[in-house]
C-alpha cells in the first residue's frame, strides 16, 4: 500500500483509490485534475552526489506533496522519481497553481549533496483533468504529455494538457 521510502501511496494503492474518486466526479460532475511529477535530472543527482542524496531529494519531495494535499487527495510516489497527485473537486487551473507551489518549495528545499554541498533539485510537473468520459489512465497519459512539454520547454515548469 505504501512505498517504503517516502510513505506515500504505492502505484496499485493510488489506482484502487482513485478509481473511486473516478465515480464520484462522474456520478456528480465534479472536476478531478491529476498533476504528474518528475524530478529534473534525477540520474545526475544520484551519479553526482550518491543514491543518499537521491533519496533525501525524493523524501524531501514527498514531504512536500504530503503537506501540500487535503484530506481528500491521493499523493503516490508512481515509479522512480515520478510522483502523482489526484486531487477529487479541484479544476485543473487551482491544481496548476498547486502545482506550482510544490515546484517552488522543492527547489527551496535546501537539500545536501556529497560532501555537504548544497544541492538545488527541481521538478517538471504535467496537470490534466479528467475528461468527462475519460478514465484515469487517459488523464494520466495527458498529464504525462504536459510533463513531458514541460521538460522539453526547460524543465523547472509546469505545464497544463489541453482539455480534453
Amino acid at each position: 500500500m505504501r512505498d517504503p521510502l517516502t510513505g506515500l501511496l504505492n502505484r496499485r494503492a493510488f489506482h484502487d483509490a482513485v478509481a473511486r474518486d473516478v465515480a464520484r466526479a462522474r456520478r456528480g460532475g465534479a472536476p478531478l485534475a491529476v498533476i504528474m511529477i518528475d524530478v529534473d535530472h534525477f540520474k545526475r543527482v544520484n551519479d553526482d552526489h550518491g543514491h543518499e542524496a537521491g533519496d533525501r531529494a525524493l523524501v524531501a519531495l514527498a514531504a512536500i506533496l504530503r503537506d501540500g494535499v487535503r484530506a481528500s487527495d491521493l499523493a503516490c510516489r508512481f515509479g522512480g522519481e515520478e510522483f502523482v497527485v489526484a486531487l477529487p473537486g479541484m479544476p485543473v487551473e487551482l491544481a496548476a497553481a498547486r502545482a506550482d507551489a510544490w515546484r517552488e518549495a522543492f527547489a527551496a528545499a535546501g537539500l545536501v549533496g556529497a560532501g555537504g554541498a548544497a544541492l538545488r533539485v527541481t521538478l517538471s510537473a504535467g496537470v490534466a483533468a479528467l475528461g468527462a468520459d475519460a478514465s484515469i489512465d487517459a488523464a494520466l497519459r495527458r498529464a504525462d504529455e504536459a510533463l513531458y512539454a514541460a521538460k522539453r520547454d526547460g524543465r523547472d515548469r509546469v505545464v497544463v494538457a489541453a482539455p480534453p
